[in-house]
């Protein structure tokens, strides 16, 4: 095998690569695009202490790359989460759901008033 076509070689690997990650890019773009709308149903499931962890978890971490006014709501609910006084302690009877405090509904409200504001 010649230089040529070894170097040949790499150039694919590297492009599938290149090409793969770009792929995997525009299925994740896709995947999690919440509007205003449905991220306020969120909130309010949240405040209804019927929002599982999981889906806290997404709302939370997943940034919002394609609006900026619902990525910095995002933001700002990020920081109501990291917020040791916005959650009660989860019960025995709800393991597996989030309550928030009286500090943490007054909080994420706020930001749903925001996003009812951006879905009219």
């Amino acid at each position: 095998m010649s230089a040529a076509t070894g170097a040949l070689i790499v150039a694919a690997l590297i492009g599938g690569v290149i090409l793969l990650f770009r792929v995997l890019q525009y299925r994740s773009d896709k995947t999690y695009r919440p509007t205003a709308e449905g991220f306020a149903e969120k909130l309010r499931q949240l405040v209804d202490g019927r929002l599982k962890y999981i889906e806290l978890d997404e709302l939370a971490c997943v940034p919002i790359a394609y609006d900026e006014r619902l990525e910095r709501l995002r933001a700002r609910f990020r920081d109501v989460v990291y917020d040791n006084t916005s959650f009660d302690t989860p019960t025995r009877e709800s393991p597996s759901t989030t309550t928030l405090s009286a500090v943490g509904r007054a909080r994420v409200g706020e930001i749903i008033d925001e996003l009812d504001k951006l879905a009219t």
